[in-house]
């Protein structure tokens, strides 16, 4: 009776044991992302936003052949992350920078020296496909806000919306602190709103930027 005791108690953790590591190793599963903010500097490059055509012999055929886009340069901003279900995220990004304007005829490109003030912001649906990959991927929607707009002329404060796809690696994804590299792409609808005659806006302007940061836990 005693032996037969022994057998079934031993029979009983063998198998138990097993199963409830396995449950204890699931509800210690780490989250594919974390509570978290990410100061960062980046560089930007950005898109044709207009094509102009000064009726002045400059163009074939009434062709606009005149480019008008905002420089590259310098910005600075922060990114904030929450986690979501299984191996998804929620991204929240804003950016300011200081860019100038761009006149480009026929590939030759020069500043107006007119300074924009650029801020930018956009929401993003995160997906790692393994909890412990440091690379992650984002998509969602941007804003880009202008002051004063793009193009010589308009010199009101322009909007403009889009779409946002963005490629990052965190180093030490799974630290209270770490880092951060990403390259984020901007599919922006450029703004019509005070183009002078002779000017056409820009179906879609895609604009890059990689940006560099620190990342702390919340």
């Amino acid at each position: 009776m005693l032996v037969r005791l022994g057998v079934t108690s031993l029979t009983l953790m063998l198998v138990v044991s097993p199963l409830g590591a396995q449950v204890g190793a699931r509800s210690t599963r780490r989250a594919a992302f974390t509570f978290n903010v990410t100061a960062f500097v980046g560089l930007g490059f950005r898109g044709r936003r207009a094509a102009s055509d000064p009726g002045d012999g400059t163009c074939i055929a009434g062709t606009p052949c005149i480019d008008h886009k905002i420089g590259s340069g310098p910005a600075v901003g922060a990114d904030l992350q929450l986690p979501l279900m299984g191996n998804f995220g929620l991204g929240v990004t804003g950016s300011i920078s200081r860019p100038n304007r761009f006149v480009c005829v026929r590939g030759n490109c020069r500043s107006s020296r007119a300074t924009l003030t650029t801020l930018r912001g956009a929401a993003m649906l995160l997906l790692r496909l393994k909890a412990r990959v440091p690379v992650y991927f984002g998509l969602g929607a941007a804003m880009l806000r202008l002051d004063p707009g793009a193009v010589v002329g308009q010199d009101d404060t322009e909007t403009e919306y889009g779409g946002v796809l963005v490629i990052g690696y965190d180093f030490q994804p799974g630290a209270k602190v770490g880092g951060r590299v990403a390259w984020t792409s901007y599919f922006m609808s450029p703004s019509s709103n005070s183009l002078p005659g002779g000017f056409e806006a820009s179906g879609i302007a895609y604009d890059a930027v990689i940006t560099i940061g620190a990342r702390i836990g919340l």
